[in-house]
């Protein structure tokens, strides 16, 4: 396979574009590995998260909003 050696000449405006489209990738990359080390070590959750909090919001909610009880 033949190789072809270009130059590239950007503005400033062009350069700074490319630097925070790079550095963008490397925090992706970064947190993708975080991703896999935390699903590693803990696993991944079983349920729905979402309707896990809303059941436990509602249990709270029902728990104050009860009226006391008289003694």
């Amino acid at each position: 396979m033949a190789r072809h050696l270009t130059q590239l000449s950007l503005d400033e405006e062009q350069y700074q574009a490319a630097e925070r489209g790079s550095r963008k990738r490397e925090a992706l990359a970064h947190l993708g590995a975080l991703r896999r080390d935390l699903r590693s070590r803990i696993g991944t959750a079983s349920g729905d998260p979402i309707a896990e909090v809303r059941q436990v919001r509602e249990q709270q909610s029902d728990e104050v909003l009860r009226p006391a009880r008289v003694r």
